[in-house]
């Protein structure tokens, strides 16, 4: 986002786009420190630190069909 851009941003918007950067370094900060802990960890808590990853991660989602918006209609 340019400059001139984010000046057209309400102010109210800004702040909520402030915030959820300063969330999302506080993520990648707890994420950096769990790995350092789990660095210096034993072998049970390293394999409890991954399954807590995997489910973190989950299961991705597997259709058999695909979704063709061309074929979707409005509300009457």
């Amino acid at each position: 986002m340019s400059p001139l851009e984010l000046l057209n941003v309400p102010l109210t918007m800004f702040w909520m786009l402030s915030r959820n950067i300063d969330r999302l370094r506080a993520e990648e900060d707890v994420r950096n420190l769990q790995v350092a802990r789990a660095s210096q960890a034993d072998g049970e808590a390293v394999k409890a630190f991954m399954e807590g990853l995997q489910l973190r991660i989950g299961r991705p989602v597997v259709t058999d069909k695909v979704y063709d918006p061309s074929q979707d209609k409005a509300d009457p």
